[in-house]
């Protein structure tokens, strides 16, 4: 994958739940969105990507997977800290799945 540049990153706790947010641009000019909420119970997690479209102004969604289909995210509790980076693995996964399905060639 070619270089992207980050437009920001985010890892915060909200009802009892992980939340992890990245933004990246790529130098074709798409902007990329990763959602990953985790907490204890797998039917309430979930991995999201989006893709900005400047047309309509808003986020369109390309990825929706089940925490489960991830090797890379362990369950997590809302107790202690998430460990640095602990969701970086599965969202460079998901925007080079995203790079694909949008087929941008050098990226």
């Amino acid at each position: 994958m070619a270089k992207k540049k980050t437009i920001a990153e985010r890892t915060w706790k909200l009802n009892q739940s992980w939340h992890y947010e990245l933004v990246v641009a790529t130098p074709s000019k798409h902007r990329f969105r990763v959602q990953i909420r985790r907490n204890a119970y797998d039917d309430q997690s979930y991995i999201r990507g989006d893709v900005y479209s400047p047309q309509f102004m808003g986020w369109s969604r390309l990825v929706d997977k089940p925490v489960t289909q991830s090797s890379s995210i362990a369950s997590v509790s809302y107790l202690r800290e998430v460990a640095d980076g602990a969701f970086d693995a599965e969202a460079n996964a998901v925007i080079v799945e995203m790079l694909e399905i949008v087929r941008v060639e050098g990226e």
